[in-house]
């Protein structure tokens, strides 16, 4: 094979392999699956209907059911997450006083990129989710 065809192939298998895994960054820091909510209803409805195959009365119990439980699953995610962040906070808080001013600067440098990656719609840069 002649070596312009060869280098030539590498870099368009090279460029094809960037645009794959820019593509899955965009779509898991820009259009994350977050748990359902009250709004999500209705999408959440027509996926169950299109595996189960509802009834007429199934569909409106169901739909009935979604809005009625949605909103509490909601609700306690949320509460999920007020309560992780306090822990958190009060875990780095306890951890500064062990370090040496060098490291809780580091440390700071850290969290402060741990924070800038959770922020909704980006994954967790230590579990990747």
């Amino acid at each position: 094979m002649k070596p312009w065809l060869k280098n030539s192939i590498l870099i368009l298998i090279g460029f094809l392999v960037g645009v794959a895994a820019t593509s899955a960054a965009f779509r898991l820091c820009f259009h994350p699956h977050h748990p359902p909510g009250a709004a999500d209803a209705d999408r959440v409805l027509k996926r169950l209907d299109s595996q189960l195959n509802f009834t007429t009365d199934q569909r409106d119990k169901v739909a009935q059911l979604l809005k009625q439980e949605l909103p509490k699953a909601d609700a306690l995610r949320k509460e999920g997450d007020v309560k992780f962040q306090a822990l958190r906070d009060s875990f780095r808080t306890q951890l500064r006083t062990l370090l040496t001013p060098d490291q809780a600067k580091k440390f700071d440098d850290m969290a402060a990129k741990w924070d800038e990656h959770n922020k909704p719609g980006c994954s967790d840069p230590v579990t990747g989710r």
